[in-house]
């Protein structure tokens, strides 16, 4: 049976994760797709996950640690994502996540309400697929896989 290094599998997520961003990018700047708040924010675990993986190939220690920040990441991204595909199939209502504008210094809850309607993108609305599926699906799929891999090589005592 192939088996796959700890090394090759790093690698494996870190290529996929860096595909994933560049997929992202290109689907709202080459395509003029622009994403809502929850796409924005499912971008973040793989920000993270680049840079685990990163320091995993670097590094020799912290081995156990990096993994479970992996996992970490791995599941907090299937949460978003399938929070956000509940949201496309109207399972959950929008949240003030999805209504507001990211990254914005609010001091007050005037200034809350006025930033409201400011974000036109709605996280309902599905503006892009692949292959019939949304993006938000894919991903908390995809996510859900890789978090699964992570503990199924961990649990069978493999180095990761």
């Amino acid at each position: 049976m192939f088996k796959v290094t700890d090394k090759q599998f790093i690698k494996f997520i870190l290529f996929f994760s860096i595909f994933a961003l560049i997929f992202a990018y290109y689907i709202e700047y080459i395509l003029g797709f622009k994403p809502c708040n929850l796409c924005l924010l499912q971008r973040i675990p793989y920000y993270v996950i680049i840079l685990t993986c990163s320091i995993y190939l670097i590094s020799k220690k912290n081995k156990k640690i990096l993994s479970y920040l992996l996992m970490t990441s791995f599941l907090s991204g299937a949460l978003i994502a399938f929070y956000h595909y509940g949201i496309e199939q109207e399972f959950f209502q929008e949240s003030i996540v999805c209504l507001s504008e990211i990254n914005q210094n609010i001091a007050t809850v005037d200034e809350i309400i006025k930033k409201l309607p400011v974000n036109k993108i709605s996280c309902k609305e599905i503006g892009f697929t692949f292959f019939g599926f949304s993006l938000a699906l894919l991903n908390s799929i995809i996510s859900f896989l890789f978090f699964l891999s992570i503990i199924f090589k961990s649990k069978n005592n493999e180095k990761i």
